[in-house]
């Protein structure tokens, strides 16, 4: 997930230990609420991409990054965290 990040937010201002801090955050919150079949419940998922893209925010990521960043980590999560 740094990779995917620091792909998406390089060239912003983010520092290299800001994106690390984001990634590991944004990884907790997501096993965090990764309930069983999570992959399958609309409300668990729609909770998670709203915790992201609060952390996104307040990590100063651009605005116009947010959403597709949010969208690309949850496709991430679907093949990597399991509930």
């Amino acid at each position: 997930m740094y990779g995917l990040i620091g792909r998406a937010v390089s060239g912003d201002g983010l520092k290299q230990e800001d994106v690390v801090e984001l990634a590991d955050s944004v990884y907790d919150t997501l096993r965090n609420e990764a309930v069983l079949d999570w992959v399958n419940k609309e409300d668990v998922q729609r909770e998670m991409r709203r915790k992201i893209k609060r952390q996104l925010r307040l990590a100063k990521c651009p605005l116009d990054k947010i959403e597709t960043l949010a969208v690309e980590i949850m496709d991430w999560a679907r093949t990597s965290i399991k509930g």
